[in-house]
């Protein structure tokens, strides 16, 4: 009884190795085609390889806050003729999309640093615009309100004194200075 318990062990060896004969390998003769250096297309169309020109003027689109949308009809591919996709503009130039603007910044912010300190008639007004923005300085306008009856009221034909002292005498009920009561 051994022994067929042995054979029986056998069968399913002797099955897979059967299976494995019929699948076939490729003959060592065939080779693969050569790896290509360079870039490669998926599919026919041809591969766009962006020129320093091109990097040049989507940086500079890109700074004047021009859309991607309308950059990439200014770069043209030059193997189809045709302008170049939205993927591929933010594929080929993400370093230059994200570094025009700032760079564009620091131009405008220079131009206007030396108008603010130089002479001139436009330097008082550059100075008091970097002040503004870039040093958090602001116009304080002051406008003093009166509620009547739920509506704000500012009062422009009284000088800040005069209304001060209307506000006081109506807190302590006498008649208000300058205005008359008609009976």
């Amino acid at each position: 009884m051994a022994k067929k318990k042995k054979a029986a062990k056998r069968k399913p060896a002797k099955r897979k190795a059967a299976k494995r004969k019929k699948t076939r390998k490729r003959p060592k003769s065939v080779s693969r085609a050569p790896k290509r250096k360079g870039p490669r297309s998926k599919g026919g169309k041809p591969m766009f390889v962006p020129t320093d020109d091109d990097r040049k003027r989507v940086e500079t689109l890109a700074g004047l806050g021009i859309k991607i949308e309308d950059i990439r009809y200014m770069v043209e591919n030059p193997r189809t003729g045709k302008p170049i996709d939205d993927d591929t503009l933010r594929r080929h130039f993400k370093a230059e999309l994200s570094s025009g603007r700032p760079k564009a910044h620091a131009a405008i912010s220079q131009s206007l640093f030396k108008k603010a300190t130089g002479d001139g008639h436009q330097s008082v007004a550059a100075a008091i615009w970097w002040t503004k923005t870039q040093m958090g300085w602001r116009e304080k306008v002051a406008v003093e309100v009166e509620a009547k009856s739920g509506v704000l009221v500012a009062p422009t034909s009284m000088s800040p004194e005069e209304w001060i002292a209307a506000t006081a005498a109506r807190a302590a009920g006498k008649k208000e200075p300058g205005t008359e009561e008609s009976s």
